[in-house]
């Protein structure tokens, strides 16, 4: 496997391997899971060469998010590379693509990017679509892998394709998940799923105790998920529940504060007007609500589809 670090030198190795065939090419950020190594042996199973860039990009980062932290172990990612059978790996300094700190020219992806994460992070789908876009351009890959758990950025660079005429394949691959369903890249960032359960979390000397708990169709099946999770010991201050039925027990044991959902407002869609709302699959839908000392809060959910929402 060839590494290279500059833009000159990866042209240099994509135009010797030209007569290999295709050239399929997997972006990444590098901190490789096996979500990411399942790309490449996509790509390697299509394409005469495969090659993975490394490139943590500062334009995708919003101002009050921390680059610097964002995980890094190349030598890692080198040796999982190898041993799915990556043939060029570009792994640019921050200067190497944006030479003057910089780009006074912009992808600006439009309506796709302003909905969803887009709302909260207004400046990240900029800086994925034209660091994609110049990647492209540097490589010249027939096809691009990209996993379908990052649904917005995946629309959003399939349509960068197409209106700028870039004249190569997005080709999504299926999530890598654990056995329990959580997404393989999300338990690399320590993201706990709670089934049934209770933790701990201590913050500045105060401790919090959250508990979660799996979907339960029924209030008597949510009252028993509940009492699981608080038979860990401690007393929950949060209880994550996707049914709001939970909130019944949850009062009951005085647990301060429920968050649940999504319930899409126990909309049912007629397909002429979707945003019909009869409200009938749970009493408590959508907002906030309170017994005696226990609060519960039920977000709605987003879209809606026929005949069901």
């Amino acid at each position: 496997m060839q590494i290279l670090t500059t833009i000159d030198d990866f042209r240099t190795a994509r135009a010797n391997v030209r007569a290999t065939g295709s050239l399929g090419l997997v972006p990444t950020m590098g901190h490789l899971h096996d979500g990411h190594l399942e790309l490449v042996r996509h790509a390697s199973a299509a394409n005469g060469t495969v090659a993975v860039s490394i490139f943590v990009n500062p334009t995708q980062f919003g101002p009050d998010e921390d680059m610097l932290t964002y995980p890094r172990d190349v030598e890692r990612d080198r040796v999982l590379l190898e041993e799915v059978g990556c043939d060029l790996l570009f792994y640019p300094p921050v200067e190497e693509m944006y030479p003057t700190g910089g780009v006074d020219i912009q992808v600006v992806p439009g309506k796709l990017a302003a909905v969803l994460e887009g709302v909260s992070r207004p400046r990240h789908f900029r800086g994925v679509a034209t660091v994609v876009a110049k990647l492209f351009n540097i490589v010249q890959p027939e096809r691009a892998y990209f996993g379908q758990k990052d649904g917005q950025q995946l629309a959003v660079i399939r349509r960068l394709v197409r209106d700028l005429n870039l004249g190569l394949e997005i080709v999504a691959v299926p999530t890598v998940r654990d056995p329990d369903g959580l997404a393989q890249c999300a338990r690399e960032l320590g993201i706990t799923v709670l089934r049934n359960e209770a933790v701990s979390i201590a913050r500045g000397g105060t401790a919090m105790v959250i508990a979660g708990i799996e979907w339960g169709r029924s209030a008597v099946l949510c009252a028993r998920h509940v009492d699981m999770a608080c038979g860990d010991g401690g007393d929950p201050h949060l209880l994550l529940a996707h049914n709001p039925k939970a909130f019944l027990r949850a009062a009951d044991l005085g647990i301060p504060l429920t968050l649940s959902g999504h319930t899409h407002g126990g909309q049912i869609a007629m397909k002429k007007r979707p945003n019909t709302n009869l409200s009938i699959t749970h009493r408590r839908s959508i907002g906030r609500f309170q017994t005696d000392g226990s609060m519960l809060y039920v977000t709605s959910g987003i879209g809606a589809w026929f005949p069901l929402r």
